[in-house]
């Protein structure tokens, strides 16, 4: 249930929905309106944990996330 923001504009995406646990690395999905991403839990693309406050900060690549409809 974090919440993820985006690090290069400070928007808030979503929250942490899932965990998938695929053989190489854990994987977020994370649901916002209207929007899902699946984000790859590497060093990479995670910029910040703050599990304190509440919220992830994320470094988002074209293709991590998808239209879905709620």
């Amino acid at each position: 249930g974090l919440r993820v923001l985006d690090a290069a504009d400070g928007r808030e995406l979503g929250v942490v929905a899932d965990v998938l646990t695929p053989p190489a690395h854990e994987v977020y999905v994370v649901r916002g309106p209207g929007r899902e991403y699946l984000i790859p839990a590497v060093d990479e693309f995670l910029v910040e944990t703050n599990v304190e406050a509440g919220y992830l900060r994320v470094k988002l690549i074209e293709g991590m996330g998808r239209d879905v409809s709620d």
